[in-house]
């Protein structure tokens, strides 16, 4: 039996999400004072390294939220507020870390408010924040970054509004959340701000060179006028497919490195010889999920998310990896890795249920358009309004788009899609044309 313990899981590499002190774990990110461009790869890596799967998003997230605030050019499209939105809480925080971590890698200012929105005086100390942002700048000629969580607590629409917005229907949590909203003067005020906080501070305007980043899993209950005029979305949603397989990947390899580290310690402390430890070692090492084998495809199609019998946040799969890890490591006889981890997912109850995917799939649908991120580009292409950097992201999601329903088809094939593949398949074929 090793000495490790398997139900010590929520260190397992994963941001404590209690808490919201966003400090990643395990993960050390040196001081570098090299060539710029060297500096923004490192930078890029390891915000990456920071958040499990999630290919296409983080580079979406990365390019065209975070990287422009590294900037202290005002023509960069620094944004002033964007909005970080799904059904995973433990997902955004994850992203948060992310952000967290390589803002004080580039020396930007990182301040949680999270709690502050409970005082009565928020507002007067969210302007005491804006103005130490300012110096902040005139200092060290670097940004801030105000993360703010639930924003629908303080800029939330009240129950009058709700009733006029009759695309989106309410359960009992949402209207108890709407009926204790008193934020018109908040929202009034919150709507000049963000008119100005984002710029860098001059004579002419009262910039803060601050962007503000909400983190939710109730967008739909933010008042509109922020919501639809003055936020910039991105919507992470449950990873599905070649997502999840990444996922699972990356949060292996993290696993990995956990038990590997506390072997190591556990192994000095008790003087155990090296031969023992090299065994262990080779254990760790064949510890595998591949992207194409069919025993990751059907553990795939187990474990993807659908409004029938729910999902399992990232949090849970990343307890349960944990979990497979160490029962593997116990085993007196090799057993393949997926299976061991096929095992314990079967009787790990899925913490999402049917009913929030079928919900959060009415908000992503209902509260804007914007977020399908083609139909966004391909708008702005047509009015011959699109950037370059965003003519580089609407390449990699139209190659990225094409790979996911050739994948599809190919599990379609097989007769293992689940049925929201198959509507995310049917969108592709519509999309680019393609015959089944």
């Amino acid at each position: 039996m090793l000495p490790i313990n398997a139900n010590n899981t929520k260190s397992a590499g994963y941001v404590n999400i209690t808490n919201n002190k966003f400090k990643p774990d395990n993960i050390y990110v040196a001081n570098f004072k090299g060539d710029s461009f060297e500096s923004e790869d490192i930078t890029k890596r390891e915000f990456y390294n920071l958040v499990h799967g999630y290919r296409s998003d983080k580079e979406e997230f990365y390019d065209s939220y975070l990287k422009p605030l590294f900037s202290i050019n005002d023509s960069i499209d620094a944004k002033a507020s964007i909005l970080l939105c799904g059904p995973d809480k433990s997902v955004l925080y994850r992203f948060c870390s992310g952000v967290n971590g390589i803002a004080k890698y580039q020396g930007l200012n990182f301040v949680d408010m999270s709690k502050d929105i409970e005082d009565d005086s928020f507002i007067q100390k969210l302007k005491s924040q804006l103005e130490e942002n300012k110096e902040y700048y005139n200092h060290n000629e670097k940004r801030s970054i105000i993360f703010i969580d639930s924003p629908e607590k303080f800029l939330g629409m009240n129950t009058a509004d709700a009733k006029s917005r009759t695309n989106i229907d309410f359960d009992e949590v949402d209207m108890s959340i709407l009926s204790a909203s008193k934020n018109a003067e908040t929202i009034a005020q919150f709507k000049t701000l963000l008119d100005n906080c984002h710029h860098l501070p001059n004579d002419k305007i009262p910039g803060y060179a601050t962007t503000f980043i909400f983190n939710s899993t109730n967008p739909h209950l933010i008042h509109p006028d922020l919501r639809d005029g003055k936020m910039s979305k991105m919507y992470i949603d449950l990873p599905k497919g070649k997502n999840l397989t990444q996922m699972l990947i990356d949060q292996l390899e993290n696993a990995k490195n956990i038990v590997m580290m506390h072997l190591k310690q556990q192994f000095a402390i008790q003087n155990i010889n090296s031969e023992a430890l090299q065994n262990c070692t080779e254990k760790i090492k064949n510890m595998e999920i591949h992207e194409d084998n069919i025993a990751s495809c059907l553990l795939n199609v187990f474990t993807s998310p659908n409004q029938f019998i729910g999902g399992y946040s990232g949090i849970s799969l990343n307890d349960t990896i944990f979990k497979a890890c160490v029962k593997t490591m116990e085993l007196p006889y090799p057993i393949p890795f997926v299976t061991v981890l096929a095992n314990i997912l079967s009787n790990t109850p899925r913490d999402i249920s049917p009913q929030q995917i079928i919900k959060h799939n009415k908000i992503k649908d209902s509260i804007s358009k914007q977020f399908d991120e083609y139909e966004r580009l391909m708008a702005l292409k047509e009015d011959a309004m699109l950037s370059e950097n965003e003519q580089n992201i609407l390449t990699q999601l139209i190659s990225y788009e094409k790979n996911m329903a050739e994948y599809l088809m190919l599990k379609q094939t097989s007769g293992l899609i689940t049925p929201d593949e198959e509507v995310l398949l049917n969108k592709f074929v519509k999309r680019y044309d393609l015959i089944l």
